[in-house]
């Protein structure tokens, strides 16, 4: 890598090195509460500071890393009071998002969205959590994909990475998931029925509440342990 290049070059080398970070956090390879070895990833990607500074002022923004001036950068880790704001988050935009997108929402939609269902609940027989993940995911962004708003499926995409990706937690709690089957359904049958009020409730009251999920969530995330794992070399 270099960082002598235009600057649309200069970006891409930026989103790559985004990318690398966020591979590492994803593993647990930079672990929370730990320094990250800035030196040591210029060295081994053979970058200059600026692009791994312009990823890393990237991840503060998205609220995935901390920049202490002269003290280094750090991973932040996630707490149960983070993991209750970002279900009031998601919860919130994905009950409005529905509404906005509902007129939008054609029978295709539905059959996709039992497909997905179906295919989620193969995953959990398999214990694909990876596969269940991504069909959640795709189950959730069939209507969100229709509210027309960018900056909001923006923001849930970043706040569900939070909450699952950074980094990914090796629990596998296949109660949780099932029960999450009987939320999906629920809401597919709101959404033919045309209850687009009562599934906008349900989403934010029910299938992103914190205190509905809380028992799941503390098995999911157990309270954060600094000083563990490894730095980057």
């Amino acid at each position: 890598m270099s960082d002598g290049k235009s600057t649309l070059d200069t970006r891409s080398l930026m989103e790559r090195v985004y990318e690398y970070l966020r591979q590492r956090i994803h593993r647990g390879e930079l672990a929370a509460g730990r320094p990250i070895d800035l030196n040591g990833i210029s060295r081994r990607l053979g970058i200059s500071k600026t692009p791994l500074r312009d990823a890393l002022i990237r991840m503060e923004s998205e609220g995935f890393v901390t920049i202490r001036p002269r003290r280094g950068v750090y991973v932040n880790p996630v707490t149960l009071e983070d993991v209750r704001q970002y279900y009031e988050i998601i919860g919130a935009l994905e009950s409005m998002a529905v509404l906005t997108a509902f007129p939008r929402i054609e029978k295709r939609h539905f059959q996709t969205m039992r497909e997905l269902i179906s295919g989620m609940d193969q995953a959990i027989n398999d214990s694909a959590f990876d596969l269940f993940y991504r069909r959640n995911l795709a189950f959730h962004n069939t209507y969100l994909c229709l509210c027309r708003n960018p900056l909001l499926i923006h923001i849930v995409d970043m706040q569900k990475r939070r909450l699952y990706d950074f980094p990914r937690q090796p629990r596998w709690i296949p109660e949780w998931e099932r029960a999450s089957m009987i939320e999906h359904r629920r809401i597919l049958e709101l959404l033919e029925t045309g209850r687009i009020t009562e599934c906008s409730d349900y989403i934010r009251t029910v299938h992103w509440s914190f205190h509905i999920q809380e028992a799941f969530i503390r098995q999911y995330y157990p309270p954060h342990e600094t000083g563990k794992g490894d730095t980057a070399q």
